[in-house]
């Protein structure tokens, strides 16, 4: 059978692990909503400073987390039903299987109701301000269980790689550089949110650490590439754009 081949189980397994990344990163971003949308009932008529302080981090984490499940979802949403195809091969492509309609499915998520780059648009503000990273600090202060040691050092690995990008671009202060990147630096926020989330399914239950492992060995390298290709500063299409379209 081809699941036996390892560029198929390879596919396979990737994609069941950005399904598993996916739906946790929106579940949480889920979970925030409800949270203000409790918050903000709360808070009518109320004038406790504590509630209007956690309302206002809860809102901002709300608004970054949102844009980036969005994004998240659906362009992993593409590259499953696009894997989906090849491993039908020909039948795929063709409609005496699903997977075809999967396809144009999922196409469309990554347009409606916002592009992808209008999802990261507006999850920039909540990155570059520094609410993420401090939520991710705040995850990554558990007493994880000592199996989990490794993961959560490189959990740790990927949040320091994403602090250290967004005051690497705070610092340049170069709106055009950074408008650039923009798209590399929320993939590398999403990878890491993913990480620290399936950490965390993993804390609360042993049977969610394979899943955490397959997680956190796919999104780490891509973040550290990412946070390399954005620190080399290289601004060839920025200055060349007209040359090059």
């Amino acid at each position: 059978p081809i699941i036996e081949f390892p560029q198929v189980y390879d596919m396979l397994a990737r994609m069941k692990s950005e399904t598993q990344a996916a739906r946790a990163i929106t579940y949480e971003a889920s979970r925030l909503m409800d949270l203000r949308r409790i918050l903000e009932r709360r808070q009518e008529g109320s004038r406790d400073p504590a509630l209007r302080s956690r309302l206002k981090e809860v809102s901002a984490l709300t608004s970054v987390l949102t844009p980036m499940a969005k994004a998240y979802a659906s362009e992993m949403a593409v590259r499953a039903a696009y894997d989906a195809i090849q491993i039908h091969g020909g039948a795929g492509y063709m409609r005496e299987f699903p997977v075809e309609r999967l396809w144009r499915d999922a196409r469309i998520t990554t347009i409606y109701e916002g592009t992808t780059q209008l999802q990261v648009v507006g999850a920039m503000g909540g990155i570059l301000s520094g609410a993420l990273s401090q939520y991710l600090a705040q995850k990554g202060e558990h007493d994880y269980r000592p199996e989990l040691a490794r993961l959560a050092m490189l959990a740790r690995e990927a949040r320091e790689k994403l602090s250290a990008t967004v005051a690497r671009l705070k610092a340049l202060n170069d709106r055009d550089y950074t408008d650039y990147v923009s798209r590399r630096l929320v993939d590398m926020a999403c990878d890491c949110l993913a990480v620290h989330l399936l950490l965390d399914q993993a804390q609360r239950d042993a049977a969610r650490t394979l899943p955490a492992e397959k997680v956190i060995s796919e999104a780490l390298p891509r973040i550290r590439m990412q946070a390399d290709h954005i620190a080399a500063g290289d601004k060839l299409t920025i200055e060349r754009r007209a040359d090059l379209l």
